[in-house]
């Protein structure tokens, strides 16, 4: 007998990528619940709060569970059964062979952009409701920072195109969604910085890194802000460039050679958008690490 299957993702956060994966890929099969538990995090303005989301908190015993956005075990919510995963579908990377022996072509681990593009690739041309594309449209380019990250490929590009038919934004939607992001961060930063931190090992040291996604970065690059993680990454739409803020000498010489942005006090300005994956990649490239 079929039992009922549970979309869920981190135990840290929820997302907008998470959100969307969760909603949308419960759409697509019908059969399934979205169990987000885990707090949302600034990339969820009020304005998608106020969608019918339709989030599950409970789900009875039994259940299956796929994984969305997620694929490193140690940070799957609590509830979920190890043997009992049926299915992962992510795009960070480190977890791939693993899931691929587990459950062969039920593991869809992928460099792409954003998780959402490999959600909309499932629907492969099946019918998809306003509310879902809607949700992935946006995870896509608040994923790849409007399309311009380095993390941004073909794929999450031909995606955000082809949703965009479905979707029934307003044609300032983009724009909007930035200020409104960028509005609940200025309103109380350091909570917006622990929403989104990841804690990783390096070297036998553990640091901490936070993102912020934001219209103008000008309001958020002083030092008290920049104290409250080993780095942050502030990430500036409209001029196109990250801002790494960082008092930790160490970690400031990391930065420096992974992205060629010199360190002025506490703040380096890089000529191009860099993601927080782009960012940890570059770190493991040369030491161990484990993200959360």
């Amino acid at each position: 007998m079929n039992r009922d299957k549970v979309i869920t993702g981190g135990s840290a956060y929820t997302d907008i990528d998470v959100l969307a994966c969760a909603i949308a890929y419960k759409k697509l099969l019908k059969n399934a619940m979205a169990v987000l538990r885990a707090p949302f995090n600034e990339t969820i303005p009020d304005s998608i709060k106020n969608w019918d989301l339709q989030i599950d908190l409970e789900f009875p015993e039994g259940c299956q569970y796929i994984l969305v956005d997620v694929s490193d075990p140690n940070f799957f919510e609590s509830f979920v059964e190890l043997d009992q995963v049926v299915e992962v579908i992510d795009h960070h990377f480190g977890f791939e062979a693993y899931w691929k022996q587990r459950l062969g072509e039920k593991s869809v681990v992928e460099h792409v952009g954003s998780c959402a593009t490999l959600i909309w690739e499932k629907y492969n041309h099946s019918p998809i409701d306003t509310l879902s594309a809607n949700l992935l449209y946006t995870a896509i380019f608040a994923n790849t920072l409007n399309l311009q990250a380095e993390v941004t490929t073909e794929r999450d590009i031909a995606a955000f195109n082809e949703l965009k038919n479905h979707t029934d934004l307003p044609s300032n939607w983009i724009a909007q969604y930035y200020s409104e992001v960028s509005q609940s961060i200025l309103q109380d930063p350091q909570k917006a910085v622990k929403k989104d931190t990841k804690r990783l090992q390096i070297s036998g040291k553990e640091i901490t890194i936070a993102q912020l996604e934001v219209w103008s970065a000008k309001e958020l690059l002083h030092e008290e802000l920049s104290k409250s993680q080993s780095l942050l990454i502030v990430s500036d739409i409209s001029t196109q460039k990250s801002h790494f803020l960082s008092t930790d000498q160490a970690i400031q010489q990391w930065i420096t050679k992974s992205t060629n942005a010199e360190f002025k006090g506490h703040v380096a300005t890089a000529d191009r958008l860099w993601m927080r994956k782009e960012v940890i990649r570059e770190f493991t490239s040369s030491a161990a690490c484990r993200t959360s």
